[in-house]
């Protein structure tokens, strides 16, 4: 993928337990609550199953900044549990419409209208919240590299 460029599609994501930390407020605190929860990954010496991802449960567009609500969450393995602000739980799978984005975090939001205009072309409607996975590391690629996946759930309209 070159910078900018997306890939959009559907695909069968699995079931997965994810250890999370939920916060409400403006996404400025996303990398604080990320450092939160890779901390407590770390330190518990648990190997993470796949990448770290933040689901949206409501909208910039429908809410003021200190009302959003957020999970910064990772894929874990059987066994873990949670602890203090730290919970654990399954997200369901099935189909997601996704959208592959390269570059800056601050373009991410632009991606979500195509998204959706796919899921409408599509017959398609959301079943639950949208989430971003973050497939590269941003302490290790410069900013117009970084790779997310933006997905979300969906059904058969009808």
């Amino acid at each position: 993928m070159n910078p900018g460029e997306k890939k959009i599609g559907l695909k069968d994501i699995p079931r997965m337990r994810v250890a999370f930390v939920s916060r409400t407020g403006p996404y400025s605190q996303i990398p604080e609550a990320m450092k939160t929860l890779m901390g407590w990954v770390t330190n518990r010496g648990i190997k993470p199953l796949g990448p770290p991802m933040v689901i949206y449960h409501n909208s910039p567009a429908s809410v003021r900044p200190d009302e959003l609500r957020w999970d910064i969450a990772i894929p874990v393995p059987d066994g873990v549990d949670g602890e203090d602000e730290i919970a654990v739980r399954e997200l369901q799978g099935g189909k997601f419409v996704y959208a592959l984005h390269q570059g800056l975090y601050e373009q991410v939001g632009a991606v979500y209208d195509e998204l959706f205009t796919f899921i409408g072309q599509n017959s398609l409607r959301p079943t639950g919240p949208p989430m971003e996975i973050y497939l590269s590391d941003p302490g290790k690629v410069k900013p117009q590299d970084l790779t997310t996946e933006i997905r979300v759930p969906v059904a058969a309209a009808g």
